[in-house]
């Protein structure tokens, strides 16, 4: 319905089939056109940017709905350039929506009456998106190791739905056992779920990637999830965010940063101002995935109660994506068994297939353990995000 509306506005539409096929599968992890193994599972927006040139598109039409208490609903389309958040905005359009009706029938009749925002538009509107969690390991009494953790987070696809009932909307009763075995690492996952007014869950499926910790998580969900306070159908989205327990060293310290920072560039870009690219020597790697932070925690079991490392790192994939070397900078406070044991995480490396040759991924490895009971301060790389 949104392309054949963008068709008559004149703008030049992939055909939306065509499309789904092709982002469905780069989300498993295959060629669009040989549906062949290619490299990691990839999100939507990550698989439109590595096969932009397969879809024959430069941007995305971004409809969303958002509703406030004054104002009732509107339709918002962004138009803009490149597939993500720092894409150049080239149009906004709003309006009206009856979000009380079929959402065949709203957008029906939403759709003509788009045109440009005015003036003094309203910021404050609720839309409806995901929010993860992060877990900070502090209290009055500092720093603490945390034990293992798995959080459940809730959010309406509908404003009808309220935000006060939903955000903790899931249970299990039988205990969460079956979800937590799905992730071997630090890892997350983004759901959209559907449930019946008896308070089951009947539908569940993958926001970002379609791949096995997804499909584990989702059968999870299905089999032993309930809702809280049955009685009306309602669509969520669902963050699953898991964390093994914290690593403490042998000698008492916790370690509270660990993880592969992938995008080490800063640069100016589209409507947010700013973000930080990856150094890479293909652009199609560009999205690659490093070890998860739990894994290269366990690399400083050995460490004393207070140590920050700031080490460089590259990592060579060939064009299946696969990592066949990885090379990590010594600096003067990592031992020769951290390092080893960084070179051999680092292996565990994925990313989206190459353009055609091997490709290299330049990465720091940040790492900081502080004794038990100390303050925390914010580490640095968490202001720029992964």
């Amino acid at each position: 319905m949104l392309a054949a509306w963008a068709k008559g506005k004149g703008w030049k539409v992939v055909e939306p089939r065509r499309a789904a096929r092709i982002i469905g599968r780069a989300r498993a992890g295959l060629h669009p056109v040989t549906g062949r193994p290619c490299g990691i599972p990839l999100a939507p927006s990550s698989a439109m940017k590595r096969w932009r040139k397969v879809l024959g598109a430069t941007g995305v039409l971004i409809p969303s709905v958002e509703c406030n208490t004054d104002n009732g609903c509107r339709l918002r389309v962004s138009i803009r350039e490149g597939f993500d958040f720092t894409g150049k905005p080239i149009s906004e359009l709003v309006a009206p929506f009856d979000a009380g009706a079929a959402w065949p029938d709203a957008m029906a009749r939403a759709l003509p009456l788009l045109g440009p925002p005015e003036k003094n538009d309203d910021k404050t509107a609720k839309t409806m998106g995901l929010l993860g969690t992060l877990s900070t390991g502090a209290g009055n009494d500092g720093i603490r190791a945390l034990p293992e953790r798995l959080s459940l987070f809730c959010r309406p696809t509908r404003a009808a739905d309220g935000e006060k009932d939903v955000k903790k909307a899931l249970s299990f009763p039988g205990g969460d056992a079956a979800l937590r075995s799905c992730f071997a690492e630090t890892g997350s996952v983004d759901l959209l779920v559907e449930t019946s007014a008896d308070g089951r869950v009947v539908r569940c499926e993958s926001i970002n990637t379609d791949d096995a910790v997804s499909r584990c998580a989702c059968a999870a969900v299905l089999e032993d999830a309930v809702v809280r306070r049955p009685g009306r159908r309602m669509r969520l989205y669902v963050n699953a965010n898991y964390h093994p327990a914290d690593v403490v060293t042998k000698a008492g310290g916790v370690v509270v940063t660990a993880y592969v920072n992938t995008r080490l560039v800063f640069k100016h870009s589209g409507r947010a101002g700013f973000a930080f690219k990856p150094v890479v020597s293909d652009p199609a790697i560009a999205d690659w995935a490093p070890p998860a932070d739990s894994a290269v925690a366990r690399c400083f079991s050995d460490a004393g109660k207070e140590l920050e490392i700031t080490a460089t790192a590259d990592v060579v994939f060939d064009p299946a994506g696969r990592a066949t070397s990885a090379r990590v900078e010594r600096t003067a406070s990592m031992t020769k068994d951290q390092q080893k044991c960084l070179r051999k995480v680092l292996m565990k490396s994925r990313a989206p297939c190459t353009s055609g040759s091997a490709a290299t991924a330049r990465a720091k490895v940040e790492v900081s353990v502080r004794p038990a009971g100390s303050p925390r301060l914010l580490p640095a790389g968490l202001l720029r995000g992964r």
